[in-house]
């Protein structure tokens, strides 16, 4: 404590600023939820992103601004907006509607082809229990 205010006050404002913080946050109407789904569904569907291009394109497609996305993410909208662009161009799309039709595409491509591993796993696994 560089200044003269004693513990007391110190909790005082931390406390203060806290309730700032969480009063900004609760004011931007975000769902936290929503963007941890989508970003579990963008590992899953391992499309060749950063893990800073999941966390701008999960805000994305969880339908936040660039501004919302840049201040959550604590970055300025410009290096959003590069993520943004790099994206697009990872996946030959122009929009956020396409973003999301090819994510899903993806995804539900990738879901049919683990669940078809995962069958032939269990195939395998009667068989040799069987003694087959």
């Amino acid at each position: 404590m560089a200044n003269s205010e004693n513990p007391y006050q110190l909790l005082q404002r931390v406390a203060y600023d806290v309730e700032r913080v969480k009063a900004w946050f609760e004011s931007l109407d975000l769902d936290p939820d929503e963007v941890g789904r989508w970003e579990g569904i963008l590992r899953d569907a391992s499309l060749g992103l950063s893990k800073r291009e999941v966390e701008v394109c999960a805000r994305i497609l969880a339908d936040y601004s660039v501004r919302e996305i840049a201040k959550g993410l604590v970055i300025s909208e410009n290096t959003v907006g590069t993520h943004i662009k790099s994206i697009y161009a990872k996946w030959g799309v122009t929009s956020r509607p396409e973003m999301r039709r090819f994510v899903k595409q993806r995804w539900s491509r990738g879901r049919e082809s683990n669940q078809k591993d995962h069958k032939k796993r269990q195939d395998s696994s009667l068989f040799r229990v069987m003694g087959k």
